[in-house]
C-alpha cells in the first residue's frame, strides 16, 4: 500500500529536463509497484510527449471529450496536451476539464503533472492540498535558477529544489538543493530510474533505490 500522490514538476524556463523526468518518474513507480500512475502534461503548445514518444498519442481533448482512451508508455496512463485545443475546451466548459482532473486523481495512486505556471490548469493543480508535492526543478543556467528560486518562494509547501543536468563540483554546491542529478544523456533517453528514485524519495518517504532495478 501506497498513499495518493500528485508530483508537479515546476518552472518557468524550457529545457531543464522536466518532461523527461516526470516521464522517468511514472515509469519507475509503475515497473516498482505496479500501481496505477498518470502523467499530464501541462502545454500551451505543442505536446512534448508527442515529441517524445509519439505524435499519435490521443491529446487531452480527445480524452475529456470520451473519444479515445489514454495511451500507456511503460505502464503509465499518458495525458499529453495541445495548448490549442485545450484552450477551446477551457472557454468552453472548465467545469468539465475540472472533472476530468478530478476523475484522473482519483483513478491513479501517483499523479505526475509536467507543469508550466503561465498554464491556466496550473493554479487548480499546485494548490495546497494533502498529497501534492512541488518538485522545482532547473538546470545551472543562469536563467533558470533565477526562475526556480523565485518559483520556490512562490509555491505551496511542500515544495523541493531539484538541480538537474549537474556538470561540476560548482554546480552540486548550489544552496537549498534537495537532489541533484548528474547530466547524462543515455539516462535521459531512456527515463532511467536512476533519475527517478532520488525524486520519488521525495515524494514517498522510505523509497530506496533497487540496484537490480
Amino acid at each position: 500500500f501506497l498513499p495518493t500522490r500528485q508530483v508537479n514538476l515546476i518552472n518557468w524556463a524550457g529545457g531543464v529536463g522536466k518532461t523527461t523526468l516526470a516521464m522517468a518518474i511514472g515509469k519507475r513507480f509503475v515497473q516498482r509497484t505496479g500501481l496505477p500512475a498518470a502523467l499530464l502534461e501541462l502545454s500551451l503548445g505543442g505536446s512534448a510527449l508527442h515529441a517524445r514518444i509519439s505524435p499519435d498519442l490521443p491529446e487531452f481533448f480527445a480524452l475529456a471529450t470520451h473519444k479515445a482512451e489514454p495511451a500507456h508508455w511503460h505502464g503509465v496512463n499518458l495525458y499529453p496536451m495541445d495548448g490549442r485545443s485545450l484552450s477551446v475546451l477551457w472557454a468552453e466548459d472548465p467545469d468539465g476539464v475540472r472533472t476530468m482532473l478530478a476523475e484522473i486523481r482519483r483513478q491513479h495512486t501517483l499523479l505526475v503533472v509536467d507543469a508550466f505556471p503561465g498554464h491556466p490548469l496550473y493554479p487548480d493543480l499546485v494548490q495546497s492540498q494533502p498529497g501534492v508535492i512541488n518538485l522545482i526543478v532547473t538546470s545551472p543556467r543562469d536563467d533558470a535558477l533565477m526562475q526556480a528560486r523565485r518559483l520556490m518562494a512562490e509555491s505551496p509547501e511542500p515544495s523541493h529544489l531539484v538541480l538537474n543536468m549537474a556538470r561540476s563540483v560548482a554546480d552540486r554546491a548550489e544552496a537549498d538543493v534537495s537532489v541533484v542529478l548528474p547530466h547524462k544523456e543515455s539516462w535521459a533517453q531512456a527515463a532511467d530510474s536512476r533519475l527517478a528514485d532520488p525524486l520519488l524519495a521525495l515524494i514517498y518517504s522510505g523509497w530506496k533505490a533497487n540496484r537490480t532495478g
